[in-house]
Formats: structure tokens, C-alpha cells, sequence
């Protein structure tokens, strides 16, 4: 059974305090959102010096030559995840705003008692770091069964009777950046009352 109320805010928690904790919120969203429009992974032709195929967190973008493209049938995703996935994206930034303003709630769990804000902080950041890592497996599955190919490797692939060439696959830093969001988030949540300068519990 869970509730949440309101408390006064603590004595000790100053504005500069708040600012402080405000502005790492906000650069959680920015770096959230940076690494959301950053490609995660691509695979590289190098005989054409072409990137062949570029995956973003909502899709899959292709990059081949019209002649090649036969190469990707079968390789996209479904109709339904790309809006699936940018609905989770602003629910993830609508959530991390929305705590800004819920600062002084409390939300019961059972025993546990914590700050909503905290809460839903730490909610954003696990289910970003899920979202990372459920994304290489299906990038790793999906490259396997279409290509053969790795999440980060090389193989050689015929085109044609007369064309063949290496191609480098690899994750790039946009995913790395992703990697790290989650858990920052996680740690932030986790600190707030440091932060905060909030020493013991509101009663």
C-alpha cells in the first residue's frame, strides 16, 4: 500500500542547495536527451567508405546505395516502435521535470518511506539503464540473424558475383553516453538528501 503527502520543508535545506540539485536534474534531461538523437551503432562498407546502416533508439535509418538495399528487407522494426519508443522518451523527460516540482512529497512503500522526487528520479535511471541494454541484445540478435555479423567486429560480405568488401560494425559513443545516464540518474536520485543537506528524516 502506498501514499504521498506533503511535508514542510526542512530548515537545512537552503536554495543554493536546491539550485544545485536543480541543475543536475537538468543536465540528466539534457544528457538523456543528447544521447536519445545520437546514432548508437552502425555498420560501415568499406569498400564504399559508406556507412551502411545507422540504429538510433527509435529505428533502424539505412544509408545504402538504392542497388544494395536489399540487403536491409526484412531488418526493420516493426510499425509500432518507433512512436512506441518516443512515448517512452517523453514520459522519461516528462517524469524528471515533473519531479522538480514534487520535491517536498513523500511516498510510502510498505516500511519504506522516501521522497517522491527521489523516487521517480531513480525510476528514470533504472528503466534507462533496462532500455541500454535490452537495445545491444536486440542490436546483437538482429545483427546475427541478418548479416552474421557482431555488435562490434568485422566481417566480409559479397554483393555481388564481382563485389566484395569488409564491413566494421561497432557501437558508437552516442550508446556509451546512453550507458552513462542511467546510472548517473540512479546516483543522483541516491544523493539527494547530501545534496540537499537533509540529515535526517521528516516525521
Amino acid at each position: 500500500m502506498s501514499s504521498v503527502g506533503t511535508v514542510s520543508r526542512p530548515a537545512s535545506v537552503s536554495n543554493t542547495r536546491s539550485i544545485i540539485f536543480g541543475v543536475l536534474t537538468i543536465s540528466g534531461i539534457g544528457l538523456l536527451l543528447y544521447s536519445w538523437f545520437q546514432p548508437w551503432w552502425q555498420a560501415y562498407i568499406v569498400a564504399l567508405s559508406e556507412i551502411a546502416v545507422v540504429i538510433r533508439p527509435w529505428g533502424l535509418v539505412s544509408y545504402m546505395p538504392q542497388e544494395y538495399s536489399k540487403w536491409l528487407v526484412g531488418a526493420e522494426m516493426p510499425s509500432w516502435f518507433g512512436p512506441l519508443m518516443w512515448v517512452y522518451a517523453g514520459a522519461a523527460v516528462g517524469t524528471l521535470v515533473y519531479s522538480m516540482f514534487v520535491s517536498e512529497e513523500q511516498i510510502r512503500l510498505g516500511k519504506f518511506k522516501m521522497s517522491l522526487q527521489k523516487a521517480l528520479i531513480a525510476l528514470v535511471g533504472l528503466s534507462y539503464i533496462v532500455f541500454v541494454v535490452v537495445c545491444v541484445i536486440v542490436i546483437s540478435i538482429r545483427a546475427k540473424d541478418f548479416y552474421g555479423a557482431s555488435v562490434m567486429g568485422t566481417i566480409n560480405v559479397s554483393f555481388s558475383d564481382h563485389e566484395v568488401s569488409d564491413v566494421d560494425t561497432g557501437l558508437l559513443s552516442g550508446y556509451w553516453i546512453a550507458a552513462s545516464v542511467g546510472p548517473l540518474l540512479v546516483v543522483l536520485a541516491f544523493l539527494r538528501e547530501k545534496i540537499l543537506g537533509i540529515r535526517k528524516s521528516v516525521k
